[in-house]
């Protein structure tokens, strides 16, 4: 009993470590997406508003997009894209 406990324990915990690695994986990626809009809204001297106006997008949802804390889908980036009239992120082929 014992043995089969910590023999489930273990997969637990390698299953919640493996999930908090994609996570943090996943958190970098929207943060890294979040800096290139900064960089590329400082360059046009741009606002959040401004970018919302542009996207048919809310200012809450922008700035939500800017703090990092969404999984954005490949067509809000392609609408972002659209609006700043620049790539966002680069797909390797």
């Amino acid at each position: 009993m014992i043995t089969f406990f910590l023999g489930e324990s273990f997969v637990l915990w390698q299953l919640f470590l493996r999930y908090f690695r994609c996570f943090n994986m996943l958190k970098s990626l929207q943060l890294q997406i979040a800096d290139r809009i900064r960089e590329i809204l400082d360059k046009k001297g741009w606002k959040q508003q401004h970018l919302a106006d542009k996207s048919g997008l809310t200012k809450a949802y922008i700035s939500k997009i800017m703090s990092g804390s969404l999984n954005l889908t490949l067509d809000t980036i392609a609408t972002l894209e659209k609006a700043l009239g620049e790539k966002i992120m680069n797909i390797r082929k």
